[in-house]
């Protein structure tokens, strides 16, 4: 079972009983919208921790997904400069706790990308510009080690965070 989201509707309070009464597996995800989201997130994700322990999210799991967008992150300097290492360093902080408890274990990226257009988010500032930096420089190293997956490839929704337009024209260059 996937879950979109960890907080919202008690998703995870929910899910996690009865996985462990059924043997299901679920697909936890932590939903990073903005700070206040993310901050719900978390709390449903250390609810879980206390009430049910740390070693049914990742013990049964063959890999663990996240996802990871700097632009979002307005609680650090989020500009298109830091975003390499807002990114890889949330990378290594999911990878270090999931091997601490299944050492082994993948750890696959299945979001991330930068928007081409719309409101900043503290030093964040969405342009084409800077999605093909972000696409260069930190997606682009991240395919090279493997198990990674762009949000979207076309553009819907609020922000315009496709790599092509509702006409499928690239909306810069995704070689890497």
């Amino acid at each position: 079972m996937r879950l979109y989201a960890s907080s919202d509707c008690n998703q995870l309070a929910n899910a996690v009983p009865a996985a462990l009464a059924t043997g299901g597996q679920i697909l936890v995800s932590v939903w990073t919208e903005d700070d206040k989201h993310f901050n719900a997130e978390k709390q449903a994700l250390l609810q879980a921790v206390q009430t049910w322990e740390f070693g049914w999210i990742v013990a049964a799991c063959d890999w663990v997904r996240m996802d990871g967008y700097p632009y979002y992150q307005g609680m650090y300097a989020n500009g298109i400069e830091n975003s390499f290492d807002l990114f890889w360093g949330s990378v290594y902080q999911v990878r270090d706790v999931v091997n601490r408890v299944h050492p082994g274990v993948w750890v696959w990226v299945t979001e991330t990308v930068w928007p081409s257009a719309g409101a900043s988010v503290n030093a964040a500032v969405p342009s084409v510009q800077n999605a093909r930096m972000y696409w260069s420089q930190t997606i682009c190293s991240s395919f090279a080690h493997r198990h990674t997956f762009v949000y979207s490839l076309q553009d819907g929704g609020n922000l315009p965070f496709g790599v092509v337009g509702a006409n499928f024209n690239p909306a810069y260059n995704p070689a890497c």
